[in-house]
């Protein structure tokens, strides 16, 4: 493999994300982002931290019901 461009930080970061997601085996997805259990450990809060601010963007931008409805959909009752 050749040298990355990217910084110790990104490629364990890459590779938190990748291991979260289950892509592959551990060994092949430290080996392809040339990063060691060492930087896995180093790294793991800043990655934890970019999830919770993740999933709270990802909570305030959720659409609520009847915001995107129209003048003549938002009349309609909806009989459960």
């Amino acid at each position: 493999m050749g040298i990355s461009l990217l910084s110790t930080l990104h490629r364990a970061l890459i590779t938190l994300t990748a291991l979260h997601l289950g892509q592959g085996p551990r060994k092949v997805v430290l080996a392809k982002n040339q990063v060691t259990e060492a930087d896995l450990c180093e790294y793991y809060e800043q990655w934890q931290r970019l999830q919770i601010v993740h999933q709270a963007k990802q909570a305030r931008y959720e659409p609520k019901p009847g915001i995107d409805l129209g003048v003549e959909e938002a009349a309609i009752p909806i009989h459960m």
